[in-house]
């Protein structure tokens, strides 16, 4: 995700306090691009119960004599506590105040393994060292809980959650898992883990595991939407599903994307405040209060979208030598974009107020630094050139565009004898879409669909993602065949006339970062 993208607008990158209706988040640049911080609104309902004191959350201008601080060319952004601490404000909903039980709690009230089952014989014993060295099914994957040490090899492919959430841990204890997964706290559950036993964990100290387990950096999740189309689970990380995007100009706040490096923090609003310091600059700190009360408010209506967004076309092509491809990364599709009413404080009216002039020569970075940590406790941090910081057009994604319906692989019957396409359409820089073209020839004609534009969208001002429809005939030659597949092809232009290039080839880099090429959905057509 650029951090150029989410503080787009006339009003100037914002430092944002709380959410305009339809309820969306945002944050200072290089704090979170999740709205409600992803679960803004509960993790303010548990710091308002736990009060759990947060440290302040410092920002700096950086001198142009050394190096751009630390995190400056990353491209993501951090789930960033700024834009949860100004969540507080909000009011949480009964599924997202609900609290789980602490995970030590949960596993101090289930019973430990005995350590010769019922009508069994003594177990053999192994290391922790031994347990991790079964992580894979050619060395078979084992799990520890509470001094049992278990082979779920044959299991994983019949768990509810998915092979990819138990894998988290193999080779490992699941109490921190089961932690978070409070229903896995029942005695049904243990006993079908009981099955599994081979063995016991030796030197096991329940009370150290315990202590282990109340430290889990990631219990303190707040719970999402199961419509979201999960890429990684610890950090999570997740995308809109598409259909969704094609039907909202302003993307619903439960299933915005989310892009998260680190667990998501706690915020207790009261001990929360930003400090500013740095070149040029008197050191200040604010409070929530201070930012609501001292501060005009500002809204924009903007789209903001992962620079990684549709990086799974990309990863599929092979490096522009010829080798296979080396792109790492979250493979996400094209739902890694959403489009929010974003409101709070600019940042530029921050910066004023801690004495920056926008004319010193020796600023040239804004250096921001999360609340979430790491476990090594190192924070996320970005930043930005303060021409950014202070610019009301500031964010530089190439237009981009993409179809959310049909779904890639969907049927359509040949009588119907054509195909609705909807999909979205973008560009950076405040640049408005003035056309989308979608072709089902492989490019060889193009219909021109029609764009819903927001209203919120100028010249120049155009902030916000566009929505688009059109209807395609089904290729002839496939209709006289009466089934067959072919591809529905969709790309963007801006007033600017930037288009979207061809293909992802001549784009390809490492990353697989800013992949905006023609958009390419395959289609079944069938007789029925």
């Amino acid at each position: 995700m650029t951090p150029l993208a989410a503080a787009g607008g006339s009003v100037g990158p914002l430092l944002l306090l709380r959410h305009a209706a339809p309820a969306l988040w945002a944050a200072l640049p290089g704090a979170t691009l999740a709205p409600r911080a992803d679960g803004a609104a509960a993790g303010a309902a548990r710091a308002a119960r736990s009060r759990r004191p947060a440290a302040a959350a410092p920002f700096s201008a950086a001198s142009s004599a050394g190096a751009p601080p630390h995190g400056w060319s990353r491209w993501a952004w951090g789930a960033g506590a700024l834009a949860a601490a100004a969540a507080a404000g909000a009011t949480a909903t009964a599924a997202d105040a609900a609290v789980a039980k602490p995970p030590a709690a949960a596993a101090a009230a289930a019973p430990a393994p005995e350590a010769v089952p019922k009508g069994g014989k003594q177990l053999p014993e192994f290391t922790e060292e031994e347990v991790a060295q079964h992580r894979t099914k050619e060395s078979r994957i084992w799990v520890t809980y509470r001094g049992g040490v278990y082979d779920i090899t044959d299991f994983i492919p019949t768990h509810p959650g998915g092979m990819d959430k138990i894998m988290l841990a193999a080779g490992g204890s699941i109490e921190p898992f089961w932690g978070l997964y409070q229903q896995h706290q029942k005695g049904e559950i243990r006993e079908i883990l009981e099955g599994m036993r081979i063995g016991s964990l030796k030197g096991y100290d329940a009370g150290a595991a315990a202590a282990a387990v109340a430290v889990d950096h990631y219990a303190n999740e707040p719970k999402r939407h199961p419509a979201l189309v999960v890429r990684s689970h610890r950090p999570f990380n997740a995308e809109t599903p598409l259909p969704l995007l094609a039907e909202h100009p302003v993307t619903p706040t439960d299933v915005f994307y989310v892009r998260h490096h680190l667990p998501v923090p706690v915020v207790d609003e009261a001990e929360f405040a930003v400090s500013i310091e740095g070149d040029g600059l008197r050191a200040v700190r604010l409070s929530v209060d201070d930012l609501r009360s001292r501060f005009r408010h500002a809204t924009v209506t903007a789209t903001i979208e992962c620079a990684g967004n549709r990086r799974a076309e990309m990863k599929a092509l092979r490096s522009p030598g010829g080798g296979a491809h080396a792109i790492k990364g979250l493979d996400w599709d094209a739902g890694a974009i959403g489009t929010a009413v974003w409101g709070g404080v600019r940042l530029r009216d921050v910066l004023l107020e801690a004495g920056l002039s926008p004319d010193d020569p020796s600023v040239s970075h804004v250096h921001f630094v999360g609340l979430d940590r790491d476990e090594g406790g190192t924070p996320y941090a970005a930043s930005i050139p303060i021409h950014k910081a202070l610019d009301p057009r500031c964010d530089e994604m190439n237009v981009v565009s993409a179809i959310c319906e049909p779904l890639p692989g969907a049927e359509v019957s040949v009588h119907e004898g054509e195909v609705t396409v909807k999909g979205y359409a973008w560009s950076g820089g405040g640049r408005d879409v003035i056309r989308v073209d979608v072709s089902a020839d492989g490019g060889a004609s193009w219909v021109p669909a029609e764009l819903l534009k927001p209203p919120t969208n100028a010249s120049g001002r155009a902030w916000a993602k566009t929505l688009f429809r059109a209807t395609v005939r089904i290729p002839a030659e496939i209709q006289r065949e009466g089934k067959g597949r072919f591809e529905i092809l969709c790309k963007a232009t801006d007033e600017s006339y930037n288009t979207q290039p061809e293909s992802a080839a001549a784009i390809w880099n490492v990353r697989g970062l800013a992949n905006n090429s023609w958009h390419r959905v395959p289609v079944t057509v069938t007789d029925e």
